[in-house]
Parts: structure tokens; C-alpha cells; sequence
């Protein structure tokens, strides 16, 4: 009997030792997992901070303006959309303004300098307006600013104080601005629209000197109303081949022969007839009908080459105007 129970009891022992080895085996075994794990889920951290923070620079490119360092017309959409969803109890206007003379900086003083200027226009902004207004530089020369008021001292303070950072811009030449003025009135229309509006204002700017503003008023409205029905019909116009490419012919005087030439559009318009650029491309260049247009004109100047070839004739350089 007591042989029996040695036996049982070292059994007893056996399996105790045993079990007590495989607890301690699985303790190791889930330690080094749960270890793992966490290398793992630190690993996994790390790239998505790093991923984070690629997006953030990646959006941070995408909304910025490479040559003033401040926000882009995608930028300043986006930001519209925000503030005026955010905001519906408030009052905003929109202020458009841009360097009227940077094409006679351009020409006498270069690039360079034009360039200066709408960095310069940049950081007045940046120091004139107050924390957490909202501004960018929509075109390559027309900054935007929204402004929540619509006072007219106020707006008026915003002109006045621009204007007077710019005339101090340079010693050498007199900088000259112009604004439009755009009182929001619906909250709910496309900012694009709401820009299109500040533009036709600012180009209604006098010429003059007396004033350097325009507000957006019923003529202006009218007249957009005009430019927005136009273009409308141009996206079915560029479908009907209603656009004409004419070319003008550059002649060498020397030897009396034509060695290249200018391609020149024309709308085929049905109810005004033949219609010159200076009649649309001013609407278009405010939108994305422009690069339709550029495209358009590209296709057909390579099919008239093309055609040239295919009959056997030397083709000539094509020259094209193409919109910034």
C-alpha cells in the first residue's frame, strides 16, 4: 500500500513539475508576444505620425503659393466655405485687390521685381490685417480678403491701409493698387461666383486715379449675368467647332516670304456674329474654360499641320498665345 502511494505521489509531483514548466513556458511564450505586440503597435505609431505628418506637408504644399508663401485660391475656397457655413448670423464682404501697374514693373524692371512687389503685397497683409482673417492670393496678381463686416468705414479702413503699405513698396516708381468690393448677400452662392464678382468690380476701377475701388453694383450685375450666360454657351460652342483658328502670317520683308504665323481665335457666335478674343477671353480667364480654350487651340493648330504634312506641303512654326 505504501509502495502505491510513493508512486502516486511522485505522479502527483510529476504532473505538478510539468504543469508548472508548461505555465512557465506560456508566461515566456506570451511575454515575448505581448512584447512584440508592442513593438508592433510602437512601429505601427511611428508611421502613422510620420504618414501624418507627410499629409500635413503635402496639404500644407497644396493650399500654399510658392512665390508669396501665403494661401492659394484652393486655399482661400476652402476656407470661405468654412467661415461662411460657420458663421450665418454674420456679415462678410469680399475684397479683391492687385497691382495695376506690374506689367510696366515687368517690362521696365523685370520679373524680378514684379515679383518683389507681390511679396511685399503678401506680407502687408500678413501685418495689417487683424489674427484670423482670411486671405490668399487667387491669381498670379489679384489677392482676396474676407472681411466679416460689411461697414463701409470699415472697408474702407482695409483699402486705406493697403494702399498706404504699397505706395511705400518703392522709392523708384509710384505702385499703383485696385480693389473690388463685393458685399456677400448669399451665403449659400458658389464662392467661384462670389470671386467672379470681386474681379468684375476691380476691373471697374477708374481709370482716373480719383478712386482706386469699385463695388460690385446692379451694372456690374448685369454684365455678369451677360459673362455667365456666355459662358455657358462656350462649353457647347467648343463641342459645335464654333471656335476658328485664323492665322496671320509673319512675312520676312527681305525675301518676301512668309516664314511663320500667329494662330488667333474667333467665335462663330450665332446671335453676334464673328466675335474678336477681346469679347470673351476676359470672361474665361476667371475660369476653367480658359485651359478648354488653350486646349482646343493646341488641337487645332497640330491638325493643321498635320494636314499640311499629309498634302505635302512644308509646314510653318504655329505661334500661340496661351493664358498664365
Amino acid at each position: 500500500m505504501k509502495i502505491v502511494l510513493i508512486i502516486l505521489l511522485i505522479i502527483l509531483i510529476g504532473v505538478i513539475i510539468y504543469l508548472v514548466a508548461q505555465l512557465t513556458q506560456e508566461k515566456a511564450y506570451y511575454a515575448y508576444k505581448s512584447d512584440k505586440l508592442n513593438r508592433m503597435e510602437e512601429s505601427s505609431t511611428q508611421k502613422i505620425k510620420e504618414l501624418e505628418k507627410s499629409v500635413e506637408h503635402l496639404s500644407e504644399a497644396a493650399y500654399t503659393d510658392i512665390t508669396t508663401k501665403i494661401g492659394n485660391r484652393d486655399y482661400f475656397i476652402k476656407r470661405m466655405v468654412e467661415v461662411l457655413g460657420r458663421d450665418q448670423s454674420e456679415n462678410f464682404t469680399l475684397i479683391g485687390f492687385g497691382i495695376s501697374n506690374i506689367a510696366m514693373v515687368n517690362r521696365m524692371y523685370g520679373p524680378a521685381e514684379g515679383d518683389r512687389l507681390v511679396r511685399f503685397a503678401a506680407q502687408t497683409l500678413k501685418q495689417n490685417l487683424r489674427k484670423g482673417s482670411v486671405y490668399a492670393l487667387v491669381q498670379s496678381n489679384l489677392f482676396a480678403v474676407l472681411l466679416k463686416s460689411q461697414k463701409e468705414e470699415e472697408i474702407q479702413a482695409v483699402v486705406s491701409d493697403i494702399t498706404e503699405q504699397m505706395e511705400k513698396c518703392s522709392d523708384i516708381f509710384t505702385v499703383e493698387v485696385a480693389f473690388g468690393i463685393y458685399l456677400i448677400s448669399d451665403k449659400s452662392e458658389k464662392v467661384s461666383e462670389m470671386l467672379s464678382r470681386m474681379v468684375l468690380a476691380q476691373r471697374a476701377v477708374p481709370k482716373d486715379g480719383k478712386v482706386n475701388y469699385a463695388y460690385f453694383d446692379e451694372e456690374l450685375n448685369r454684365k455678369y449675368e451677360e459673362n455667365r450666360k456666355m459662358c455657358m454657351e462656350m462649353e457647347q460652342a467648343l463641342e459645335d467647332k464654333k471656335f476658328v483658328m485664323y492665322l496671320q502670317p509673319m512675312v520676312d520683308l527681305h525675301i518676301y516670304k512668309i516664314y511663320s504665323a500667329e494662330a488667333l481665335v474667333r467665335w462663330e457666335h450665332e446671335e453676334k456674329g464673328l466675335l474678336s478674343p477681346y469679347a470673351f477671353l476676359p470672361v474665361f480667364e476667371n475660369t476653367n474654360l480658359m485651359l478648354k480654350l488653350d486646349y482646343y487651340m493646341w488641337e487645332e493648330a497640330c491638325k493643321t499641320l498635320r494636314r499640311w504634312i499629309d498634302n505635302k506641303l512644308d509646314p510653318l512654326p504655329l505661334m500661340l498665345n496661351i493664358s498664365p
